[in-house]
């Protein structure tokens, strides 16, 4: 099914999704100067200058990358130490270990997670601008809303070739709000056209053949990549007999798994000891196979999107991590500890005291942990004696000699166990 929307993007998405559209609508009007108002070129352009901007986020993450692959063997040499012990102790043990490695080469455990997370609104915000082209570039826009004002509005809405492309992509022509939304829904609807469409407008409306042939030989221009049309999707494309089309979820997933298989000897994924190994070959060939299926059945501009941004992003990263394996680990090493060293002094934090505030915790929860031990034992101690005691009591009273055991009773010494016992008893009585 093919998926168009002309509607911007809002809610948290909507910032970074404007920003990149306006970066996407100054690249149509440039090349639009030269005769080249190509949708296919801005989106592959878009993912240069995206990734260009990205450059210092992408070397941070490369680093984290390098440095995991060398802490790594440590890492699992701990987890080995401590495996299946879930004491307290060991516990608290494991994490200073942990920690401790972690600092020795400068690395924050978070450090890839964050530089992850800052980069995938700038990724989702690419995506909603790729799937929603017309709202961002106006220029674009323009050709459509020619022929809506040519043709007219409630003439559009009740021709056959527009009712049936609206049913098949499923958007929803009723109960719109006033003629700007109206508007953007034909749009919808013809952004979706093929060549058999837009001969069945022009035969509709023969009166308005003149605009809705000149628009439409500018529109399909824009949209042409390769002789396929970007708005459709390769699956559609097939079906008309542009068997090309069939090419672009192919290369999807065949980058898509170069990549992948990149990314996991870069991480050290083929040793047996390292615990990504397995989501690392998981994904190997489910994100190819997810690639393929998702650049078959949506809009060709996806899919083109798709490969672009996985051909440069697998360029980018075996530039950076070609520099980074020149350069001793030691000295990496190194630098990687003066950089984190600089940061803790940039925000006050003493590393002396850090670590004297560390050890004394670490000694301080032992040391509650040995008294709590302590306690218990001293509890169950004299909880077995008062048992025992009660006990004998229960036997002197069975077997006659009742007096004799109170007569030991009132000789026992206030404060021991005997006298305690006594008490227990005369509370019971």
């Amino acid at each position: 099914m093919d998926f168009t929307v002309l509607t911007q993007t809002s809610g948290w998405l909507g910032p970074f999704a404007k920003a990149i559209g306006a970066i996407f609508n100054y690249l149509y009007r440039f090349f639009a100067h030269f005769g080249l108002q190509n949708v296919g070129l801005c989106v592959i352009l878009i993912v240069v200058v995206v990734r260009i901007i990205m450059l210092p986020l992408t070397i941070k993450q490369q680093k984290f990358t390098k440095m995991n692959s060398i802490i790594q063997p440590e890492i699992n040499a701990i987890n080995k130490k401590y495996e299946g012990k879930k004491d307290q102790e060991s516990l608290m043990a494991k994490n200073q270990e942990m920690t401790d490695i972690y600092k020795k080469y400068g690395v924050s455990p978070s450090g890839g997670c964050l530089n992850m997370l800052i980069q995938l609104p700038i990724m989702f915000g690419i995506y909603q601008v790729i799937m929603r082209i017309p709202a961002y570039v106006p220029q674009l826009k323009a050709h459509y809303t020619n022929i809506i004002d040519k043709v007219g509005v409630d003439k559009l809405l009740n021709s056959d070739v527009i009712k049936e492309v609206a049913k098949t992509g499923h958007i929803k022509l009723e109960n719109l709000d006033g003629k700007t939304e109206t508007v953007n829904k034909l749009v919808d609807v013809m952004y979706k056209f093929d060549n058999k469409n837009w001969e069945s407008l022009k035969k509709a409306f023969a009166g308005s053949g003149d605009v809705i042939t000149k628009n439409m030989h500018k529109i399909e221009h824009a949209n042409n990549f390769l002789g396929m049309n970007l708005t459709l999707s390769p699956k559609t494309l097939v079906g008309l007999g542009i068997n090309v089309a069939i090419l672009i979820p192919i290369l999807a997933a065949l980058t898509q798994f170069i990549s992948s298989k990149l990314m996991m000897v870069d991480q050290g994924g083929d040793g047996d000891d390292n615990p990504m190994a397995a989501s690392l070959k998981t994904m190997t060939y489910t994100m190819p196979l997810l690639s393929l299926i998702m650049c078959y059945t949506l809009p060709t501009c996806l899919g083109l999107y798709w490969i672009a941004s996985t051909v440069i992003t697998t360029i980018i990263q075996l530039c950076v991590t070609k520099y980074y394996n020149s350069i001793p680990v030691d000295v990496l090493v190194e630098k990687n500890k003066q950089k984190a060293a600089e940061r803790r002094a940039k925000l006050g934090i003493d590393d002396n005291a850090l670590k004297n505030a560390s050890v004394m915790k670490t000694k301080s929860m032992k040391s509650i942990s040995e008294k709590m031990n302590e306690i218990y034992k001293e509890n169950k101690k004299l909880s077995d004696e008062l048992n025992n005691t009660n006990s004998n009591n229960k036997s002197a009273n069975d077997d006659g000699s009742f007096e004799a055991m109170e007569k030991t009773n009132k000789d026992s010494k206030p404060g021991s166990l005997a006298s305690k016992a006594k008490l227990a008893d005369k509370y019971k009585k």
